[in-house]
């Protein structure tokens, strides 16, 4: 399902550019099959400014496959006893090879050939707050085409606060669909972890914790960490790891 989906997100991205544009057929195939991003204007246009590789990133991209590789293996020891561990192990696995290896990889490749390909996964334990984190670092396949469809509109229409509410609750029944749905349970817990996430940046932005970060740095590091992280295993609740992932585990 959750590909399915995507096919269809990347598809729409293209629906109403292409009639008007003289894109090379060829960067429009890559696009489609060999990118896993969603900023078609960025990798289609042949005169964008392009940032460069360096071979840092190359490194880090490779030692995430590496992890990924380690903790797939773990994963697998665990697998008969202990398949909630197993499927936590198999997803984080999943998340280094996939969003933080390969898509990176690819992003490297990309530039190197000058395409404007920015990674997906903008290194997200540097965000510096909530709102750096979910805005500009994590999973930008997914954040840029609804900050454009939905942010933008509904924040024509309603307060700023509604507006990023709005986004939270769609990013929450998407992973309704992705996450619960194959599981076949814990409905209305991702819908749960994306409130948290959006209640968290709302809150933030209030006096009191406005007036503490706005003193420290790390203080708003934390606070970013802490609504981050504590409630994930609302979000990859453990019907999802071990109906879904920990079966994966046997493949």
């Amino acid at each position: 399902m959750s590909l399915t989906m995507y096919g269809i997100w990347k598809l729409r991205t293209l629906e109403k550019a292409l009639p008007g544009e003289n894109w090379n057929p060829k960067r429009v195939a890559g696009y489609l099959l060999l990118w896993p991003g969603t900023e078609r204007q960025r990798f289609l246009d042949a005169g964008s400014d392009v940032e460069r590789p360096n071979a840092q990133e190359s490194i880090t991209a490779i030692l995430f496959l590496v992890a990924g590789a380690g903790l797939w293996y773990a994963a697998r020891r665990f697998a008969s006893t202990d398949p909630r561990l197993a499927g936590a192990l198999g997803l984080a696995a999943l998340v280094c090879v996939f969003h933080f290896g390969l898509f990176h990889l690819a992003s490297i490749a990309w530039r190197s050939f000058g395409v404007d390909a920015p990674p997906i996964m903008n290194q997200p334990w540097r965000a510096s707050s909530l709102a750096d984190f979910w805005g500009r670092r994590w999973n930008d396949a997914f954040h840029a085409p609804v900050h454009r469809r939905l942010f933008r509109p509904a924040s024509r229409q309603w307060t700023p606060a509604w507006a990023t509410m709005s986004v939270f609750i769609f990013s929450g029944l998407v992973h309704e669909l992705v996450i619960s749905v194959p599981a076949r349970g814990g409905f209305g817990l991702p819908t749960l972890y994306f409130l948290f996430q959006g209640g968290g940046l709302l809150l933030g932005r209030g006096k009191i914790l406005a007036a503490c970060q706005s003193r420290s740095e790390r203080c708003q590091r934390l606070w970013a960490w802490f609504v981050v992280v504590a409630p994930v295993p609302l979000l990859f609740h453990p019907l999802f790891l071990e109906r879904v992932i920990a079966p994966m585990l046997s493949l």
